[in-house]
């Protein structure tokens, strides 16, 4: 079995924790948007150092711009800030 790189690493997580937080949003927002936008910022951080890897500039900016959306959206729907 080979082994997976970090930068394979970083797509796998970021596109798996995209998904997951896209299946909670879907289910029942109301309930799991605590959740989900957590595992969104996961997913955004993950991706955006993959972008900064690649050299993707456009994928790093929306990575970014994403990143700041979880943050208010967790800020919105918790009380960890």
């Amino acid at each position: 079995m080979g082994q997976i790189s970090s930068h394979r690493l970083l797509e796998f997580v970021g596109a798996g924790c995209g998904i997951i937080g896209a299946l909670l949003m879907a289910i029942n927002p109301a309930e799991y948007a605590a959740i989900a936008f957590p595992v969104w910022l996961i997913s955004s951080i993950a991706l955006a150092v993959f972008a900064h890897i690649s050299k993707l500039p456009y994928l790093l900016m929306l990575q970014l711009t994403f990143t700041v959306i979880n943050l208010i959206g967790i800020w919105g729907n918790s009380f960890i800030f």
